[in-house]
């Protein structure tokens, strides 16, 4: 399981991950929706979605249409932002 660095919030199952040829940490759905806060993110010149955590606001990343099935969705994160922890 990958949580929120800074709040612990589980967002992303190991088994939702998949190495999406960019360098950073893929996934296609998230372990709760409602865990993952989307804002619109217009800045340097192109229009993106902003993913953050829904209890503490961190930033996560973005995430993009390009995915694989079955959600075709891409949650693409800021390494940083994530901490793996052990299942149970």
């Amino acid at each position: 399981m990958f949580v929120c660095r800074l709040c612990a919030l589980p967002l992303f199952q190991s088994s939702a991950k998949f190495d999406s040829g960019t360098g950073w940490p893929s996934f296609f759905a998230p372990y709760d929706p409602a865990h993952i806060r989307q804002i619109r993110d217009s800045r340097h010149g192109m229009v993106r979605t902003e993913i953050r955590c829904a209890r503490c606001d961190g930033h996560l990343g973005h995430v993009f249409d390009d995915g694989p099935p079955p959600t075709g969705r891409r949650y693409c994160l800021n390494a940083l932002s994530l901490r793996f922890v052990e299942a149970g």
